[in-house]
């Protein structure tokens, strides 16, 4: 009950947040917009992700129907790794549900974009915007960029896991990543004493197999030891 009311209190905590850099921006940027670029500037400083650029882009199709969308962007100077910042936003100080058609719908919409710019496809972005922009630079140097992370943001409670294996057509050798960051993945970042979140590493899921450990003595109340042999394969 304690967590849930402190979520509670964190989600109308950053509604106000959004309203109150929406209504100093004198250019009237949207609430999602704002939402994003917080966002980012919070993510930047938990060393998550650096060099990033607020990008919003939204292309629909004949029928009216989103085709693509991304909300921002970073790219690191070698660039190796692309990072795209997809947003999810209500204009609610109540904690929602992102629905899994919704969910879905935002990892369809950014990887769209995404294969449309490795592929040169850039007749299908509009040329005015800075998405045309970042889908040049992409095209361009294509054959640098090896690691893709897809932040999926919101201010909502996403309860659905993404894709583990995901590639595009003719474009295998990229290497897909998805981070979701939703209202209660921010919330504990905001407690968090050094704003950045604990690594948590799952060796049953990521190796196939548990490392034993035995239990080191210890008096300090503050933390636990164990020793364990790790094997490196060179």
């Amino acid at each position: 009950m304690h967590a849930d009311f402190e979520l509670e209190q964190y989600t109308r905590e950053l509604f106000h947040e959004i309203n109150s850099l929406v209504h100093s921006d004198e250019d009237g940027d949207s609430k999602e917009n704002k939402f994003t670029e917080y966002i980012m500037e919070l993510l930047a400083e938990a060393g998550e992700t650096e060099s990033i650029h607020l990008c919003p882009y939204v292309k629909e199709n004949k029928s009216e129907s989103i085709q693509f969308k991304i909300n921002g962007f970073a790219l690191e100077e070698g660039f190796e790794t692309l990072d795209i910042f997809i947003a999810h936003y209500q204009d609610t100080n109540k904690l929602y549900r992102v629905s899994k058609p919704d969910f879905d719908k935002l990892i369809k919409w950014s990887t769209g974009f995404l294969n449309a710019a490795f592929k040169g496809y850039l007749e299908d972005i509009e040329p005015s915007t800075q998405a045309y922009g970042l889908a040049r630079l992409i095209r361009d140097n294509h054959k640098e960029i090896i690691r893709i992370n897809i932040f999926i943001l919101s201010n909502g409670n996403i309860p659905h896991n993404p894709p583990k294996y995901f590639s595009l057509k003719a474009l295998e050798e990229l290497t897909f990543n998805f981070h979701v960051w939703d209202v209660e993945r921010l919330h504990r970042l905001s407690q968090s004493k050094y704003n950045r979140e604990p690594i948590e590493i799952d060796f049953r899921q990521t190796l196939g197999e548990v490392i034993p450990c035995l239990t080191m003595p210890s008096e300090n109340d503050l933390y636990e030891c164990y020793l364990a042999i790790v094997p490196v394969a060179f």
